[in-house]
């Protein structure tokens, strides 16, 4: 659909760099690491606790946004990010039950860490996918969706 309303456009404006397409390659990088990450990952936890812990992406996202895109976050965002990040550590508590050891072949703390690791991908890709198309902003929007 951007390719119908981008082609009303001059041709002077729809012009691709190689230099343009050497950085949108990194957040397809980061993507792909992070998709493949997801199923090591499942191999170590459930996939309850996976998605629980997910939920550090809004952490990290609002962390780096902070960090790279230099943009003030309000106190109640901030309030918001640290229920997040209280929400994700509570949900790892364990349980009072005994653990049955036919039941659990996970290792959770691996699987933890590499969690961690997914979710500051995931949120380092959309922040550094905003941050390219930002720095465009002569570029139509609809000649950006078509790149």
């Amino acid at each position: 659909i951007s390719g119908v309303f981008a082609a009303p456009e001059p041709a002077s404006t729809r012009t691709v760099s190689t230099r343009a397409v050497v950085h949108y390659t990194i957040p397809a990088i980061i993507y792909f690491v992070n998709n493949n990450l997801t199923f090591v990952i499942l191999t170590h936890v459930h996939p309850t606790t996976f998605q629980l812990i997910s939920q550090l992406k809004i952490l990290f996202t609002g962390l780096l946004f902070r960090a790279i895109l230099k943009r003030r976050l309000h106190l109640h965002q901030y309030f918001a990010i640290a229920l997040v990040a209280c929400g994700t550590a509570a949900s790892q508590i364990p349980s009072c039950e005994a653990p049955d050891p036919k039941k659990d072949v996970s290792t959770p703390s691996w699987g933890f860490l590499l969690m961690v690791a997914s979710c500051f991908l995931s949120a380092l890709g959309g922040i550094y996918s905003e941050m390219l198309l930002k720095g465009k902003m002569a570029d139509s929007i609809h000649w950006q969706n078509v790149q």
